[in-house]
């Protein structure tokens, strides 16, 4: 299986404290709202104004997500308007 000796350790720790070696459910963080309703409506302001605005121009405004995040969001934006 060519598994690292830390990789076991974890496996068996993880065995003996929870019968299972299955990941754990992530506590807090990730997976949540990132922009939220304001924070999508004023991108899609900030990009109507500034319709040449980089990606990092759209991170240095008021809002505190990370590029990718920001990305992802006119992404999926704009793809689904698109084939609507």
């Amino acid at each position: 299986m060519n598994l690292g000796v830390a990789t076991v350790g974890r496996w068996k720790r993880a065995w003996k404290e929870h019968r299972t070696v299955e990941p754990l459910p992530q506590a807090g963080g990730g997976g949540g709202e990132k922009l939220g309703v304001e924070g999508k409506e004023f991108l899609l302001n900030f990009v109507e104004q500034r319709a040449d605005a980089t990606l990092a121009d759209m991170v240095e405004v008021d809002i505190d997500v990370s590029d990718s995040t920001v990305s992802e969001f006119l992404v999926e934006h704009w793809g689904r308007s698109s084939r609507t």
